[in-house]
Formats: structure tokens, sequence, C-alpha cells
């Protein structure tokens, strides 16, 4: 039991840390995003074209 339950705290501590990895990737997607956009000089629009 003690074995069963140590793999489950394992999962979901690593699930834990996917997601956190999932929403730096996506804050790094959306700033490049944003600083292209300002490269190209199309602010906004660039950023929601993308």
């Amino acid at each position: 039991i003690q074995n069963l339950s140590g793999t489950g705290a394992e999962r979901s501590g690593e699930a834990r840390r996917r997601m956190s990895l999932d929403l730096v990737e996506a804050w790094k997607h959306m700033l490049i995003r944003a600083m292209v956009g300002d490269l190209l000089g199309t602010g906004e629009v660039g950023v929601k074209l993308w």
C-alpha cells in the first residue's frame, strides 16, 4: 500500500511540474509573439494573427 501511495504522490507531483512548465512555455510564446509584433510594427494585430 505504501508503494502505491508513493507512486501516486510522485505522479501528482510530476503532473503539477508539467502544468507549471506548460504555463511557462505559454508565457514565453506570448512574450515572443508580442516582441515580434512590436518589431514588425503591427503591435496587437500581430499578436492576434499569431
